[in-house]
């Protein structure tokens, strides 16, 4: 037997697991938009930053590192005129990595929406007792 959620709304009825599918399927994908324009900034934002510090020169120098740490990247200031490529490598891959994970978590969170959409099951349990165990029970 099936046990299904339906609620009565001015005479129709609505499958509630069904509807709660839906608005996660909209709500994901609206969220899995921000998180993909949120990497693309992301990636644009280092790109500018390396470059921006890489040409700096004393006077400029601070304005780059603003763009930096409004960035989430620490700035290291060059000890020499030789050490003016900067390296951004553990901090490019510690914020290309969060939000190339809050990506995943979307899409993740897309294919949840769509089985729930589609079965329109919240969560399925069913007991079954082997004839086995019930003949040593007794």
């Amino acid at each position: 037997m099936r046990e299904i959620l339906i609620a009565r709304v001015k005479g129709k009825e609505i499958v509630i697991p069904k509807l709660l599918g839906l608005l996660m399927l909209i709500m994901s994908a609206f969220f899995f938009a921000a998180s993909t324009a949120d990497i693309i900034v992301t990636w644009d934002k280092i790109k500018d930053v390396k470059a921006c510090l890489n040409a700096a020169t004393e006077t400029t120098y601070y304005v780059c590192e603003l763009k930096a740490l409004s960035a989430g990247i620490y700035p290291f200031y060059p000890l020499t005129d030789s050490d003016m490529y900067v390296s951004l490598g553990m901090d490019k891959l510690r914020l290309m990595s969060e939000k190339i994970g809050v990506w995943f978590f979307w899409i993740t969170m897309i294919a949840v929406s769509l089985i729930i959409y589609r079965t329109g099951r919240l969560v399925t349990v069913q007991e079954t007792e082997r004839e086995e165990e019930v003949e040593s029970e007794e």
